[in-house]
């Protein structure tokens, strides 16, 4: 009887030893990114998916733009750790990635303007983002949407990413468009890609 008593009582102790354990979870290694560059391509949305052009005619009910954004991995920083128990007990555990890469700017806003005449209230110059929405999926959510909604954590190097936006509201005027995207950054910096020509007709 005593046996089994102390078997219990090891046994209970092993298994306290083992959930304390799963919540020693070792720190991640933390690298910060930044965004690098974007580029930008156009979309024809008139089949079944949207296919990128660099010319001819799109009709201008189909357009979008794909934005392809370059993001640029820095230095790292490496917390320090310490564990009193066997990393071996911890199995089960749900533990963070061992690498992440957190974002060290982040996207503060999202600007489209025409470089042509787009219609009668937008001259050539004019801020028509309020036009585009972003694809997310199976549905289309506004600029500030996706901002909020951005991911600042990657589990993997981070190289490149793209949204893809598209035109609501087409232009009265027909012929040839280009337009300057830009990346408004948090710490001030302006990331900015002029498509080519295209005739929206």
């Amino acid at each position: 009887m005593r046996i089994k008593k102390i078997a219990l009582v090891l046994s209970i102790g092993f298994a306290l030893r083992l959930i304390v354990s799963c919540c020693e979870c070792q720190p991640p290694v933390e690298f910060k990114y930044t965004f690098d560059c974007i580029e930008t391509f156009h979309l024809d949305n008139s089949g079944q998916a949207p296919a990128i052009v660099d010319k001819g005619v799109i009709h201008k009910e189909a357009y979008g733009i794909q934005i392809e954004y370059s993001l640029l991995p820095l230095a790292c920083n490496k917390p320090f750790s310490f564990s009193a128990f066997n990393a071996a007990y911890a199995y089960s555990c749900r533990c963070p990635p061992d690498i992440q890469y957190l974002a060290q700017d982040t996207i503060s806003a999202i600007r489209i303007k025409n470089l042509n005449d787009f219609d009668q209230t937008h001259p050539a110059d004019s801020d028509i983002s309020d036009y585009f929405k972003v694809l997310d999926y199976d549905k289309y959510i506004t600029f500030q949407e996706l901002i909020d909604a951005y991911e600042t954590m990657y589990e993997e190097k981070p190289e490149k990413d793209l949204i893809k936006i598209f035109l609501m509201q087409p232009p009265t005027q027909t012929g040839e468009h280009r337009f300057q995207v830009e990346f408004l950054l948090s710490n001030g910096t302006i990331l900015t890609s002029v498509t080519t020509p295209i005739k929206l007709e």
